[in-house]
């Protein structure tokens, strides 16, 4: 039976939506992103009762993908989630997908975006990623949760196996 509640988590730059994309496009599964969820317009920081109650409006539901970052308030999600895709790549290909994004929408936000939310291509952020930054945080999430369905994979390549097996996704296409 094909998961009907995925969480897909990472580090920035790795390709959480270009895939939930995929997988939301192929299953019809509605696809929602924490970046939507975290912030308002202009990289205001929602507060903590609207993100639980708009991550409750989804748990009601009885199919959905969540991608993006994890953080206290993202338990729920990863206990309800029937599969939890973990891109653990490379400080290195993080680093290239943030290059990409930030070139490809240094002007255009992000569809998934709040209003007055852009990317930027400042160093700082570009060597957060290169370092892998957030990655202890999301291994600290994961060891306390211990998601029963988790799934890492350390490619982009392996990603693709996995999904293929489950009939979730095709390859991604290398321009995402």
């Amino acid at each position: 039976m094909k998961p009907r509640k995925i969480a897909l988590i990472g580090i920035s730059g790795t390709g959480k939506t270009t895939l939930a994309r995929c997988i939301s496009r192929l299953s019809a599964i509605p696809l929602h992103h924490m970046d939507r969820l975290i912030w308002a317009d202009n990289w205001a920081r929602c507060s903590l009762d609207a993100i639980d109650s708009e991550l409750q409006a989804i748990l009601r539901t009885d199919a959905w993908i969540v991608e993006g970052w994890i953080d206290s308030y993202s338990q729920k999600i990863l206990e309800a989630a029937d599969l939890v895709i973990y891109l653990d790549y490379s400080g290195w290909l993080a680093l290239w997908g943030g290059l990409k994004r930030g070139w490809r929408h240094r002007v255009t936000p992000r569809p998934e975006l709040p209003a007055g939310c852009c990317d930027s291509l400042r160093l700082k952020a570009l060597l957060a990623l290169l370092r892998k930054d957030e990655r202890p945080r999301i291994e600290r999430f994961l060891a306390t949760w211990a998601p029963a369905n988790l799934v890492r994979c350390r490619s982009r390549s392996e990603a693709a196996i996995v999904l293929g097996r489950m009939g979730l996704c095709e390859r991604p296409s290398r321009a995402t």
